[in-house]
């Protein structure tokens, strides 16, 4: 994935002192879970951040030169027994993830553009519960997984009435399976 960075992220790099976060929005069913690395919330894209701190963490994607997908695991720890199913509720395979890596300045403030550097769809949540607190973790899979799904769709009217509600181009390749169409001189 090509990144370019903005001046102000390039000069963040630069710096000797740098202070990185991962930023990280989960769609659902219900409402989007957005969650950063640091703790309180912080304004990105126009959407609130909840801090989780030392509560999440990533595992992530492996990057190569091949064309291979790689996907990364969201962690969220911490999270009392008596919520667990209402938090994997919503979780739905499919739905959009992405993660940002980002900078704050030294009051906190986020510095402008951070880097897209994952985009995915959410496979199925794992818990570990040990009594009081449990652990979740989700899976996203890399958006080349897709290539890797078969297309099932056949040369007939009614897959081609799904796309096209009013195309009729195939309405007539069955009667063309037995017709004789004379070519040349008779």
């Amino acid at each position: 994935m090509a990144r370019t960075l903005t001046v102000a992220v390039a000069a963040e790099i630069a710096a000797k002192t740098k202070h990185p976060v991962a930023i990280v929005e989960i769609m659902t069913a219900g409402a989007p879970v957005r969650v950063w690395s640091g703790v309180g919330d912080l304004v990105f894209d126009g959407d609130t951040y909840s801090g989780v701190g030392s509560l999440g963490g990533i595992q992530s994607a492996e990057e190569t030169i091949e064309l291979r997908a790689s996907g990364e695991v969201y962690t969220l720890s911490g999270i009392p027994s008596a919520l667990l199913s209402a938090a994997i509720g919503d979780v739905r395979q499919g739905l959009p993830c992405r993660r940002w890596l980002g900078f704050v300045d030294a009051a906190g403030a986020l510095i402008a553009d951070p880097l897209l550097l994952f985009e995915g769809t959410a496979s199925v949540p794992t818990t570990d519960d040990s009594g009081d607190t449990c652990t979740i973790s989700l899976s996203a899979e890399n958006l080349l997984n897709t290539l890797k799904r078969p297309r099932v769709t056949r040369y007939t009217p009614e897959d081609q009435k799904i796309r096209e509600t009013g195309d009729k181009g195939f309405d007539y390749v069955a009667a063309l399976q037995d017709r004789v169409i004379a070519w040349g001189r008779t």
